[in-house]
């Protein structure tokens, strides 16, 4: 559960081809003429997946479909250290990643991918004040741990907000 080194980085930007909206600009810093004419270097990307053995996002449920829809790459294990730590029973009643670095004494740029990488990555080295354990033993922990998925297919639209208190998300593919 610690890490040891920090291998090969990947950065590349895309032009989404119409105007970035101003909430995107704002939430990112990013501007239409940052992306103007950038191409993603999919080979890149898949190569440097390719060696993962797992994949490890703060927030997986937004990370992993782009990333499968973009590379294809569906058979890879992927880690949440957004929901597959435990936060608040660590003390920490809120898991969003800023809020996370503050309590932890650090800040950093939130909503570039490069630097929700590095900053994830450095709250994960951080040790649990109680266990002493790095929160990514947690994580690894979490992650080796069998899980299933269960659908609410064809559920009323009335159920929605109780499903979602039993811990249910809405599946925009499936529409379930």
């Amino acid at each position: 559960g610690e890490v040891v080194s920090v291998g090969d980085t990947f950065h590349s930007l895309r032009d989404p081809g119409v105007p970035l909206p101003p909430i995107i600009t704002r939430i990112t810093g990013l501007t239409d003429e940052d992306v103007a004419g950038q191409v993603f270097d999919e080979e890149g990307a898949a190569a440097l997946l390719d060696r993962a053995d797992i994949i490890i996002a703060h927030n997986a449920s937004y990370d992993r479909p782009m990333t499968e829809r973009l590379l294809g790459k569906k058979d890879k294990v992927w880690a949440c250290s957004y929901r597959q730590i435990d936060w608040d029973a660590l003390g920490f009643p809120v898991a969003k990643l800023e809020i996370l670095a503050t309590y932890h004494g650090f800040f950093f740029e939130a909503h570039r991918a490069g630097a929700d990488v590095d900053a994830a990555l450095h709250l994960l080295t951080f040790p649990h004040p109680e266990s002493g354990l790095p929160y990514l033993d947690h994580l690894l922990k979490a992650a080796r741990e069998k899980v299933c998925r269960v659908r609410a297919v064809d559920s009323p639209f009335e159920s929605k907000d109780a499903l979602k208190e039993r811990g249910y998300r809405w599946d925009p593919q499936r529409r379930c």
